[in-house]
């Protein structure tokens, strides 16, 4: 062993976390192994975009159009499994329904109704559950 190792060695801190950085530590590490990896992270996620476009569909038509709801339901087919699918697609369609009920001037065009039902019939099958124990 040479001196250099020695002195490499001695300077390194140990690995193992002590005190209240300690907890911030594990918390953390456990919601990005398990919280940020979750299908049901994953679906509430999408649920919030869901709805803060259609939320932002009522405030300007031009930037955020009815048929972007369409790229919601594409990332849920990828990342979703069946069961959360399903759920994603009833809030979407709850949020196609409230923007047909509320938009008055100019009323919801059938077109972008349209291109997200084409997108959720021809969206990606999604994920199955994996078939080892997680």
């Amino acid at each position: 062993m040479t001196l250099a190792t020695v002195v490499a060695m001695v300077g390194t801190r140990s690995r193992r976390r002590r005190g209240s950085g300690a907890r911030w530590w594990r918390v953390s590490t456990w919601l990005r192994r398990h919280v940020l990896h979750s299908d049901a992270f994953a679906l509430a996620a999408l649920a919030l975009c869901a709805v803060a476009l259609g939320a932002l569909f009522l405030l300007d038509r031009s930037w955020f159009p009815l048929s972007s709801l369409a790229l919601v339901l594409l990332v849920g087919g990828f990342m979703l499994t069946v069961r959360s699918l399903l759920l994603l697609d009833l809030v979407v369609g709850m949020v196609v329904l409230a923007e047909i009920l509320r938009a008055s001037d100019p009323p919801v065009s059938p077109g972008a109704v349209l291109v997200v039902g084409a997108t959720r019939a021809c969206s990606p099958r999604p994920r199955a559950r994996p078939s080892w124990p997680a």
